[in-house]
């Protein structure tokens, strides 16, 4: 797993990760979180929490689904430059963000992010100040490669194919 690790050093720790869910009227609403938590078990869950108050996620809600993002150092870095640690919607924000349909779930993805968990909606609930979000984690996308495993069944699998340069069993085309 150090290898992994090496290779992808946004996986051993997430100092910010993006958000997405499909907003009202098909817009693109996101927040920014500097904290995710991952639960190994079948399924995988993932949670992390947000400023706000429930009915903020209502939409996410509805929908049942949502993206964690987790982007490329220099993104991070310039989200952070900008003070972005709020939340936003793409159309109102003056940020170069570019998001893609999902590839299990209806939520969008940020564009070009080296590792995206799409995740169903389990529980939303106020804690104190904030908001804490938890998801199950239908697939993985790791450097463009799509895996319905449980997050860490996939993130194992890839590490096991580091230089052989061949795709998992696992990887859906």
């Amino acid at each position: 797993m150090q290898s992994l690790f090496s290779r992808y050093p946004h996986l051993a720790a997430c100092p910010l990760a993006l958000i997405s869910w499909k907003g009202t009227g098909g817009r693109v609403a996101w927040r920014v979180t500097g904290w995710i938590g991952l639960v190994s078990g079948r399924p995988t869950r993932l949670s992390f929490a947000l400023r706000g108050d429930e009915q903020d996620f209502d939409e996410m809600r509805c929908q049942r689904d949502f993206a964690v993002n987790v982007p490329r150092s220099s993104l991070a870095e310039f989200l952070r430059r900008q003070g972005v640690v709020q939340s936003g919607y793409v159309a109102d924000a003056d940020l170069p963000l570019s998001f893609v349909p999902g590839a299990i779930v209806s939520s969008p993805c940020l564009d070009d992010c080296p590792v995206i968990f799409e995740c169903r909606v389990l529980r939303i609930q106020k804690d104190f100040e904030r908001v804490r979000i938890t998801g199950e984690v239908f697939a993985v996308q790791i450097d463009g490669a799509l895996y319905r495993d449980d997050a860490f069944s996939a993130i194992g699998r890839l590490a096991s194919c580091l230089g052989q340069h061949e795709p998992s069993a696992s990887v859906v085309e």
